[in-house]
Order: C-alpha cells, then sequence, then structure tokens
C-alpha cells in the first residue's frame, strides 16, 4: 500500500514558462513601412470625418424652421384638425 505522504511525479509543479518578449518579425524592413500608409491614413481620417458628420447633423438642425418654431405632435400630422387654443 502506498503511502499518503509520498510525491508522485505528476504531483510536482512544473517550471515556470519564459514571458514571451515583444519582437517585431525581422523581415519588416523600412522598404516595408508602406504597408502601413491605409492605416495610418484611416486612423487620422476617420475622426475627421465624424466631427465633419457631427457639425453638418447639427448646423442643419439649427437652419431648420419647423424645429425651433413649431412643435411637432402626433396630432399635427392631420392638419385639417386644429388643434386646441391653450391659454394660460
Amino acid at each position: 500500500m502506498r503511502d499518503q505522504h509520498s510525491i508522485i511525479a505528476t504531483d510536482l509543479p512544473g517550471p515556470e514558462p519564459a514571458p514571451a518578449s515583444i519582437e517585431i518579425d525581422r523581415d519588416l524592413t523600412r522598404r516595408d513601412l508602406w504597408l502601413f500608409a491605409p492605416l495610418i491614413a484611416a486612423l487620422g481620417a476617420l475622426p475627421l470625418i465624424a466631427a465633419l458628420m457631427l457639425g453638418f447633423s447639427a448646423w442643419h438642425l439649427a437652419q431648420q424652421e419647423i424645429a425651433a418654431s413649431k412643435a411637432v405632435t402626433f396630432a399635427s400630422r392631420w392638419p385639417e384638425n386644429a388643434m386646441p387654443t391653450v391659454t394660460r
């Protein structure tokens, strides 16, 4: 019968794995930097496009007459039925 205090070889922890070093691929050279040009252009252009679209939509909403002058309600879809006059 086996003693409970004896050690089985599979119970021992293995050696700690070495931390992976961060290495740039040695096949990439300075002549291959043009491969990253579309990525850099997209990183620069996308925030600019988003800011322009947000600015245009804000300008468009500010210029609309219906947005500032008239309350849009469900009943305003039928102009033949006049809305009641509210007095305060």
